[in-house]
């Protein structure tokens, strides 16, 4: 089996286009391929000695810094190369990536999509991209958690997030960002237990606390408080305490697990649960409940009825449904797992391999098809499926692609892709077939079209394709005849300006169309049929000036956007962001002024409209957006959406 690999990358220069690298692998080729990176590697260490030798004489590292990368890079893809195929990504983030602390206690991700992970040395979230941490302070009670060993964490129906820490419990509140503490010491005197609270929130989003002094207590909202609702540790201190089919399940010191109902005089006992052996363990996972005594497992279903387990005899220290199959991680080291019928399974297997030799923590499976599993010591460890969500195109008419693409049209139901080089390539019936239709076409300079660049492809309301290349003019495509009709064959063309290179196309309800071009600004024109040949009935010709409100801030144009009120926006290179008003025909220039809220780089590069009327606009440096509520202001603030 070949699999290939392209790689496009756009490079941001009117002149270049994109850059392709594909990369083919056959599994039959794999050893040479592996006996070869050996001998560079083993060259490139003779090099490296010979660096180190020769940096000693001339005293200088530049050598050392040239060869070193290199070394590196070879035998890093040494190490991925023999890597079977996997199914799933493994990623590792610890303090190297932000994480105030590398051993996990909780994970937990609230209704925002937002990771909250609880660390032996401060509270997290992590947004995908990075982290942020909200440490202790003495001072600023407002601003962070009431302490730094974080045990659980939950959310309520407000959004608050609850965390449960050595000490007390911390409220954070979203929409204000501040922080609220519950129970918390402050007399030097005043003992603190390591495991002094436990937090529940039922279903109804409440938030249920108990304390080591035997209180359950409740959280009112209007009062900011806990208020004393039930006192239930008579029998033992309770050291788990969970929501299930909304009773509040409790299990104590003494090893009894105690299921009660809540009601508004207190509580009631449902169900008691006990064994000769200890229960030392309780889990709410995949809607049932697991408890374990010193060797056995149970597993609690809707009917409220045990039953036992054939599993490991070891101690549970988490467990979570992911994918079909039970995930538990053991208490000293180690990790299994079980299908749904609690059957060993082979799923993830390659995966939790690199797992073993670590102390797992805790498990949360998010929302996003995530395994998330802390560890003690070793961070947060990232496991999700290794899916590839886009189709890939390699070859036309059984010949590789080898030329940047430019441009994208769906034209009744086949695809059209504007090459940089190739000419136009039409997939026909590509959805039903999934681009695999042998039936393909081909437009090129040997039937019509007069350059083979192709940057622009727009589908009319008037019957034809208006194509925007690198030759004269702009080019259409009748869908009547099947032809391509050129600049110089439609009436009135000679007696125009001249023009080329149209890199943006959009049409007006009226039928009338507006291009951008490299180097000869807007245009806006028309053209109809008569007496079966096309003519232009006009045309107008936009460049930029010294007088801002005449024309486009460049007259480069790499695309344009119309939203609902008609005003037609330009993106101009290395110029900015340029808006047409068609009621009183000025326009006005949006430049990045290295100030908040305005762009975030002036070379604008591409710009979407969506059905919000929010205008996206692509630069060389980040992303921005511009709301409708926005854009009607003298002075607009633009969202900027970049990376350092």
């Amino acid at each position: 089996m070949v699999k290939t690999l392209i790689i496009r990358s756009k490079i941001i220069s009117h002149n270049k286009s994109y850059a392709f690298l594909r990369f083919n692998f056959n599994y039959r080729q794999i050893w040479l391929y592996l006996i070869l990176t050996e001998m560079i590697s083993i060259c490139l260490r003779s090099l490296f000695t010979l660096a180190l030798y020769f940096s000693c004489l001339m005293k200088r590292a530049l050598v050392v810094t040239f060869f070193l990368p290199i070394l590196l890079g070879i035998q890093s893809l040494n190490v991925r190369a023999t890597d079977a195929n996997p199914q799933f990504y493994f990623k590792q983030l610890d303090n190297r990536y932000g994480l105030s602390n590398s051993s996990i206690n909780a994970i937990f991700q609230d209704s925002d999509q937002l990771l909250w992970i609880g660390t032996w040395d401060g509270l997290n979230t992590y947004n995908g991209a990075k982290f942020s941490v909200y440490n202790h302070s003495i001072d600023k009670t407002a601003n962070s958690v009431g302490g730094n060993v974080v045990q659980a964490i939950n959310e309520d129906k407000n959004g608050n997030i609850w965390i449960n820490t050595i000490g007390g419990i911390s409220r954070y509140e979203k929409k204000t960002g501040k922080f609220y503490r519950y129970f918390y010491k402050t007399a030097v005197s005043e003992k603190v237990s390591e495991n002094g609270f436990e937090i529940a929130v039922n279903a109804k989003g409440d938030v249920f606390c108990y304390g080591t002094d035997g209180w359950l207590r409740k959280y009112n909202p209007s009062k900011n408080s806990f208020v004393n609702f039930k006192q239930i540790g008579d029998s033992g201190a309770i050291v788990k305490m969970v929501f299930y089919k909304n009773l509040l399940w409790c299990l104590n010191a003494n090893g009894q697990l105690n299921a009660f109902t809540i009601k508004d005089s207190g509580l009631g006992i449902n169900q008691t649960f006990k064994s000769k052996e200890k229960i030392n363990s309780i889990f709410e996972v995949n809607d049932h409940i697991v408890y374990s005594t010193t060797n056995k497992h149970y597993l609690i279903d809707g009917s409220l009825n045990p039953k036992p387990l054939n599993i490991a005899k070891k101690k549970i220290k988490s467990i979570a449904y992911y994918k079909s199959n039970y995930v538990i991680a053991w208490e000293n080291q180690g990790v299994s797992v079980y299908d749904n019928q609690f059957q060993p399974s082979t799923f993830l297997k390659q995966e939790l391999n690199k797992l073993e030799n670590l102390k797992l923590s805790t498990l949360k499976v998010g929302n996003d098809e995530i395994l998330w599993v802390g560890t003690d010591g070793n961070g947060l460890i990232q496991i999700y499926p290794k899916r590839n969500y886009f189709g890939l195109l390699t070859s036309f008419d059984s010949k590789a692609m080898n030329k940047p693409t430019r441009a994208f049209s769906e034209i009744d139901g086949n695809l059209w892709v504007g090459t940089k080089g190739n000419g136009i390539q039409i997939y026909n019936n590509f959805w039903e077939s999934n681009g695999k239709n042998k039936n393909q076409q081909k437009l090129d300079i040997s039937n019509g079209l007069t350059n083979n660049s192709v940057f622009a492809i727009k589908k009319g309301i008037d019957g034809l394709v208006y194509l925007g290349t690198d030759g004269d003019g702009i080019s259409v495509y009748s869908q009547e005849t099947k032809t391509v009709i050129n600049w110089n064959k439609i009436r009135g063309a000679n007696k125009l300006p001249h023009f080329k290179s149209v890199y943006a196309i959009i049409q007006d309800v009226d039928s009338s169309v507006w291009l951008g071009t490299s180097g000869y600004g807007l245009l806006h024109l028309k053209i109809k049929s008569k007496n079966k040949q096309l003519e232009i009935t006009n045309f107008k010709q936009y460049l930029s000036s010294s007088n801002e409100k005449s024309g486009p801030a460049n007259d480069i144009i790499y695309a344009l956007a119309k939203g609902k009120d008609n005003r037609l926006w330009i993106a101009c290179r290395y110029g900015g962001l340029s808006v047409f008003n068609a009621k009183n025909k000025s326009f006005k220039t949006y430049k990045a002024l290295g100030t908040k809220g305005s762009l975030s780089h002036s070379d604008v590069l591409s710009l979407y409209y969506d059905t919000k009327d929010r205008l996206w606009i692509g630069t060389s440096f980040g992303l921005n957006m511009l709301s409708f509520g926005e854009s009607k202001a003298d002075k607009p603030f633009f969202s900027n959406i970049t990376t350092d």
